[in-house]
């Protein structure tokens, strides 16, 4: 599910080009896999990082993200 999610991407910081629900469910998701050896798929990460990027966040989600 999560590859999809990052192929459907594209270059879009969000997955549906807009922010949509799925990104706000996925980022809590991706925030779990980011402390697993997964971690090292960019895809993930980029996008973890774009949506911290973009303020939709909570400033400690956005904190735990970029230490990732």
């Amino acid at each position: 599910m999560v590859e999809f999610a990052m192929q459907t991407r594209g270059v879009s910081p969000f997955i549906a080009g807009d922010l949509s629900l799925a990104d706000l469910f996925l980022a809590p998701v991706l925030s779990y896999v980011m402390m697993t050896p997964d971690a090292a798929a960019p895809p993930m990460a980029d996008f973890l990082r774009d949506l911290a990027a973009s303020g939709v966040l909570t400033a400690d989600a956005a904190a735990t993200i970029a230490q990732a």
